[in-house]
């Protein structure tokens, strides 16, 4: 009898650590998908949100019309950029996906002079989106087409 229990017991332990694996397996899995659904979400939002496509198009050319933009209109942009950095420092999403779909235009109004012609760059509630900024444009410089080209979350 003593030999069957055993087995028995060994057998119980070993289902147990697969389905202990399985479960972890699937855990990343759903992490990978959610994360990739908040993504998408950031990507739909940056694309139908009318206020940020209009400051991103006159952005591209640093328009002299930027400066006429209401602050608050900027700032939607702004907050935009700064719930992608918030992403970024909380590793939701990974550096080389959020140069290659958010970093441009990022990169873009922090560069513009007319974008900031209302707005004082060195202010404090502006540092996450500057810091934001600077780190894109480190990353931009470092970043290598193979990185981009395999991008994954």
């Amino acid at each position: 009898m003593a030999p069957v229990a055993t087995l028995v017991g060994v057998i119980s332990g070993v289902v147990g650590i697969l389905t202990f694996i399985k479960a972890v397996i699937e855990y990343a899995r759903q992490n990978k998908l959610k994360r990739y659904e908040k993504f998408q979400e950031m990507s739909r939002r940056f694309d139908e949100n009318h206020d940020i496509a209009m400051v991103c198009e006159l952005v591209m050319q640093d328009a002299p019309q930027l400066a006429d933009i209401a602050k608050y209109k900027k700032e939607v942009v702004i907050c935009f950029f700064e719930e992608v950095a918030i992403l970024q420092n909380s590793r939701i999403l990974p550096e080389n996906l959020i140069v290659n779909s958010f970093g441009y235009y990022a990169i873009k109004c922090y560069e513009s002079k007319h974008f900031w012609a209302n707005l004082d760059k060195r202010e404090l509630f502006y540092g996450l989106f500057t810091g934001f900024c600077e780190k894109m444009l480190a990353a931009r410089e470092k970043i290598t087409l193979e990185e981009i080209r395999s991008i994954r979350i």
